[in-house]
Formats: C-alpha cells, sequence, structure tokens
C-alpha cells in the first residue's frame, strides 16, 4: 500500500483494517503523513483516496479514537466526515484472531467542502470507569464520540486488570449476540446510510436481489 501508485480520489467506497503498530512510513506520494503510524497512516491514506460524497468503513485499534494526540484525527476531520462508530468488546476477535483487543468501527463520509457533521470527535474526554483489579472507580480518558453516546459502545469501558494496570478494555458479556448488538448501534448513523449497511447485513430479501 505504501509503493502503490494511487493518488486520485476516484473510489466510491473503500473498507479498511489497518494493521496495528507504531512505525511510521514514507510515501512520496503523501508526504504529509509521514509521522503518522502505520495504523493511521493506512487510514488516512484510504479515505485521501475516496470520491467526494464516498464512503470508508474501517475496523480500527481504539487508540486511533482515544489517543490523547488528536493530530491524526483532526487531519482526517479536514475531509472526511465522521457518520457514525461501534465500539467493540475486547473478545469480538478471539475465535478468529486469536486475541482479545478493543476495536472500532468507523464510518466516514469524503466531504470537498463544508463539513455537515460535527467534529466533536476530534477530541477525547474524561469518564469514569469501573477498576476491576483495585475496585472502585477510576477516571478514563475515551473519545468524546463514546462519552456523549455510551449506547455505542457495546459492553462497558473498564480497567480489567491483568499485567498492566491501566488497561482500559471494553468489556461486555459473554452472552450477548453481537451481530444483533451491532444492528442496533447502526440506527445512529445518517439516514438512509444506515438503511443500507443493514440491508447489506440481513442479505437479499427477494430472489434475485
Amino acid at each position: 500500500f505504501q509503493n502503490v501508485e494511487l493518488q486520485r480520489a476516484n473510489f466510491d467506497l473503500v473498507v479498511g483494517n489497518p494493521p496495528f503498530g507504531k512505525q511510521t512510513l514514507y510515501d512520496p506520494n503523501f508526504p504529509e503523513l509521514r509521522n503518522f503510524s502505520i495504523h493511521n497512516y493506512f487510514l488516512a491514506k484510504s479515505l485521501s483516496l475516496v470520491r467526494p460524497g464516498g464512503i470508508g468503513a474501517f475496523v480500527v485499534s481504539r487508540f486511533f479514537m482515544d489517543a490523547a494526540d488528536p493530530t491524526a484525527r483532526a487531519h482526517i476531520a479536514e475531509y472526511a466526515d465522521l457518520l457514525g462508530a461501534v465500539r467493540l468488546p475486547e473478545t469480538a476477535f478471539r475465535q478468529n484472531a486469536l486475541t482479545d483487543v478493543t476495536t472500532d468501527i468507523l464510518f466516514f463520509r469524503k466531504h470537498d467542502g463544508p463539513r455537515l457533521r460535527s467534529t466533536d470527535w476530534v477530541q477525547t474526554a474524561t469518564v469514569e470507569a469501573e477498576d476491576h483489579k483495585e475496585g472502585g472507580t477510576r477516571p478514563a480518558v475515551i473519545n468524546k464520540y463514546f462519552a456523549e453516546l455510551p449506547g455505542q459502545i457495546i459492553g462497558h469501558m473498564v480497567y480489567s486488570g491483568g499485567m498492566f494496570q491501566d488497561a482500559l478494555n471494553c468489556v461486555a458479556s459473554s452472552d450477548i449476540d453481537l451481530g444483533q448488538e451491532i444492528e442496533k448501534c447502526l440506527n445512529v448513523l445518517a439516514h438512509g446510510f444506515s438503511h443500507g449497511l443493514l440491508a447489506v447485513a440481513n442479505g437479499p430479501q427477494t430472489q434475485g436481489n
């Protein structure tokens, strides 16, 4: 992706799962991304290649949205509106990726002029999170979008213990139906866009459709 010669914004849709990692890349066609982590580079370059009005959908590390440094989010907000986000519990990819990690599904629409939606998601906020290791609650920094719309978190943000005292993760009941919960969260997205996603998720309704 670093070396592919794609410069024009003419894709209608991009779907991605950016690689996790902090290393940086240099892309001569996108030198402004040279200080971004490989994760944020993939996300920003992908959205740069979407035409105005086009859609980007990504599964990303929670650290894109929750990072204290808003630089990457502010950069993307210059040319893309966040349509909505869903935070998944840390067990969402346990079976197929053999790892527990808190991730977000993000939906963007590329714009070429005035922003159509709030940019509050560029900032973070402090909330209280349960501390499963020490007991009680502790302040936790998460993205302002999730702080204002906790219903978009499938589960709860908690300090879940383990090797790291400050391990903040999204934890949900083991008996939830993840597909149903994601479908509920899609209802907050832009009208029409969420309807199309639900149609795809539910499959063809008539033969030949």
